[in-house]
């Protein structure tokens, strides 16, 4: 599909009334995937101020894979501190709330991503602007016609089921964007943006694979190499049709960065936002993953839907069917902020990998019996590396707790997430993390 270059009509200053009091964000969250893999060639030019719907790569074919239902609490902070929401943004998404659901509801896909798309595109607006593509910016106008003014409820949802559609559809993978896969929630923005082959480039020249780790729509102040602030001559952005990189990109939050703070999610999927030393981490989130099995969020053996994995314990594996005791150990190392390797799905699989290359991470391997105590945090390895799992710490008698996958039961697929007491001792090496 060749689209012609068409001038933009500036949009209408767009006022919005909105209370300035505080609420609390905690109904934005939810459980929502990880990374995933999407190596694709598009080379064309963004229209990156409101993002139009001039992507001609739709039907762009890749490979993906995928991790499950990370819940981390959003503070409404980037990687820096900084606030991402304000109180009326926050306010007006509240108000909206109700209309984003029922279409992601008809589009089968999370609704904090149409609720981004609201607020990139008009700032949250019921009004047509006057440049006739609506509230979501349809660059095509493929749903209108668009007239100008105010729309009533009807058309308003009207608009955001269609939009929520075609943003999913943007996904080169829309069943794992469906459910809330966090490379296909970017990838999806990249699509819904214009994918632009110079924000491809600005992505492997900082170090990453997929092009929409390059695009400021997307990514911009998800971290320290894609602040504008912090790195204001290798991150640029396009700021007219068809034009060249602009340096420093703008200074607003990207999509996904506030995609992922709707959704209780760290916004960096390679640096946690958790408070704490990386051992504190590990040992947190080692916790909330025992907690989802203890109440039976996540069971042995579960046979899923259309929205789940075949089991469970697919979450720690990328979909893959195997022993799993390692793969959860990386799943945990990767929402601490320190994954194994820096592929999208980053995994060791098999214990032995923890033993010979906990190295290249800073780690040190002791074997038992060298006077080394293990420190929560810490990997136990058991037998000729045949199982490993997390020192979380001592109980009142002084043995030792951990938690692993693949514990409890065999076959693997009806093993799942296990404390144990005083296991860890039996450990023929632990791996000090640090």
């Amino acid at each position: 599909m060749i689209m012609k270059h068409i001038k933009r009509i500036a949009l209408l200053s767009l006022s919005l009334v909105m209370a300035l009091s505080i609420i609390s964000t905690s109904f934005f969250t939810s459980s929502v995937s990880a990374k995933t893999k999407a190596n694709c060639d598009y080379n064309f030019y963004a229209q990156q101020d409101f993002g139009e719907f001039s992507d001609p790569c739709d039907s762009a074919t890749c490979s993906t894979s995928t991790d499950k239902n990370v819940t981390i609490n959003s503070d409404n902070k980037d990687y820096a501190g900084d606030t991402i929401l304000s109180e009326a943004e926050l306010k007006g998404i509240k108000e909206n709330q109700s209309v984003y659901e029922e279409a992601a509801k008809e589009a089968d896909m999370p609704w904090q991503a149409i609720a981004v798309i609201h607020l990139r595109e008009t700032r949250l607006s019921k009004t047509n602007p006057a440049n006739g593509q609506g509230i979501y910016q349809d660059y095509a106008k493929l749903n209108g016609p668009y007239p100008a003014g105010k729309v009533d409820d009807k058309e308003f949802l009207r608009q955001t089921i269609w939009a929520a559609k075609f943003l999913k559809a943007k996904a080169t993978n829309p069943e794992l964007f469906a459910k809330g896969d966090a490379g296909q929630v970017k990838d999806a923005f990249f699509g819904y943006n214009g994918r632009a082959g110079v924000y491809i480039d600005q992505a492997k020249a900082l170090g990453f694979d997929e092009g929409y780790e390059g695009s400021p729509y997307v990514v911009n102040k998800i971290d320290k190499k894609r602040d504008p602030e912090e790195n204001p001559t290798k991150w640029g952005q396009i700021k007219a049709d068809g034009g060249s990189l602009v340096y420093p990109a703008n200074s607003d939050h990207g999509a996904y960065v506030i995609y992922a703070s709707l959704a209780g999610l760290k916004s960096n999927d390679c640096e946690s936002t958790l408070s704490g030393t990386l051992n504190e981490n590990i040992v947190k989130l080692a916790e909330a993953e025992l907690k989802l099995w203890k109440d039976g969020e996540l069971s042995p053996g579960n046979k899923g839907t259309e929205s789940k994995p075949a089991y469970d314990f697919q979450k720690y594996t990328y979909d893959q069917q195997g022993d799993w005791c390692a793969w959860f150990v990386s799943y945990i190392l990767k929402g601490a902020g320190k994954p194994v390797d820096s592929s999208d799905t980053p995994d060791w699989p098999s214990v032995g990998t923890f033993l010979n290359e906990s190295s290249k991470l800073g780690f040190e391997v002791h074997e038992k019996g060298d006077s080394y105590k293990p420190k929560p945090g810490d990997f136990a390895i058991y037998g000729n590396h045949t199982h490993i799992n997390i020192v979380t710490g001592y109980d009142k008698d002084g043995k030792m707790l951990t938690i692993g996958g693949n514990q409890g039961s065999t076959p693997y697929s009806n093993s799942s997430v296990t404390e144990n007491i005083g296991y860890g001792e039996s450990a023929t090496y632990y791996v000090e993390v640090k």
